[in-house]
């Protein structure tokens, strides 16, 4: 008796000797297991859950027209992957949706918050994504991008916490120029941080939030010059517009009309068109800043800005047909003052 029950208890041995070097083999998370088995214990103990990553989505066809400024294009090819939750799709469809790119009114609160939601909800998968060899460059800027906006907008907690309540502002702030614009080796810190190049070097999106940091609180005028010229130069609609804001307002340089005023009509001249540019293109030829001043002319761009649903280009077409019609006092132009990202 004792001789046949004697294999059996070696094997028993072996198998819980051996079974931990079998599961620590698996590279992808552990297959089902039943929940009482001694396999199951012993792997939750010597390998804790992570994410699953998937990245086979490919969004070069839609990113192409975003880069190309044919947004409506960009919003419909990405459409199907932003439905799937796919955060690079998410990021991109809010920022076209947010400003308007799509040749619609920009989104209200509620779109906004829904998208912002869905976002802020892929959070841990785009931190965990980061660490991967294996993701694009591509990928890594919208990534990085979009969790420092998730961070600067309170949508996800700090690394370490401030201090006091009163530097929460500040610090989110930094964390977040701190993710677009740091450098550091693999040894340094996570995968994502590696190579020459940061998002803020080459991502307009980046260089766009970039400048609005830079700007927010007082912050240096110049060196959002610096971004907005890379965005712009790149031919993002968002850049040129914001560009074109810091030439008309003279922040960080030298206040050029001329400048501003064909920056304005260049992003007039995205597919289809960004309906702040179309207002201020009409408030160029209603002042005659940069532009020989024609009161007609603006008016047929503040239709245009009008037609879009854009609010101040509303506001400008009635003022100015009212003036124009009832030869009244020119009153002032309503215009944004803001970074747009």
């Amino acid at each position: 008796m004792k001789i046949t029950r004697f294999p059996g208890i070696l094997a028993g041995l072996w198998l819980l000797l051996a079974a931990p070097q079998f599961l620590s083999a698996e590279t992808e998370g552990p297959s089902p297991k039943p929940k009482n088995s001694a396999a199951g214990k012993i792997l939750k103990r010597t390998h804790p859950a992570r994410p699953r990553l998937r990245l086979p989505t490919d969004n070069s066809a839609a990113l192409a027209h975003f880069r190309a400024g044919r947004y409506a294009a960009a919003y419909a090819a990405l459409k199907p992957a932003l439905k799937a939750g796919d955060p690079e799709a998410v990021f991109h469809g809010l920022i076209i949706r947010r400003n308007g790119l799509d040749g619609r009114a920009p989104a209200q609160k509620k779109e906004l918050a829904a998208l912002t939601k869905l976002l802020a909800g892929r959070a841990a998968f785009m931190r965990n994504a980061l660490d991967d060899p294996e993701l694009t460059e591509t990928k890594a800027d919208a990534y990085r991008t979009a969790l420092a906006q998730l961070l600067y907008l309170e949508r996800i907690s700090l690394d370490l916490p401030p201090l006091s309540p009163g530097d929460d502002p500040e610090r989110r702030r930094e964390e977040a120029l701190a993710l677009i614009s740091a450098h550091r080796t693999r040894e340094e810190g996570p995968v994502f941080f590696r190579g020459p190049a940061a998002p803020i070097d080459r991502y307009p999106p980046a260089q766009n939030f970039a400048a609005h940091l830079y700007l927010n609180r007082g912050g240096p005028a110049p060196e959002a010059l610096a971004s907005l010229k890379k965005s712009a130069e790149a031919g993002d609609a968002l850049g040129q517009i914001n560009l074109s804001l810091l030439y008309r307002e003279g922040w960080g340089c030298a206040r050029d009309d001329l400048k501003a005023a064909h920056l304005a009509r260049r992003a007039a001249d995205s597919k289809p068109p960004l309906p702040r540019a179309l207002n201020e293109v009409g408030y160029y030829y209603e002042t005659g800043r940069g532009v020989t001043r024609d009161s007609a002319e603006a008016l047929a761009w503040y239709g245009k800005s009008a037609a879009l649903g854009y609010r101040l280009g509303k506001k400008n077409a009635a003022r100015l047909k009212a003036e124009i019609s009832q030869d009244k006092e020119p009153g002032r132009p309503a215009l944004a003052e803001t970074i747009m990202f």
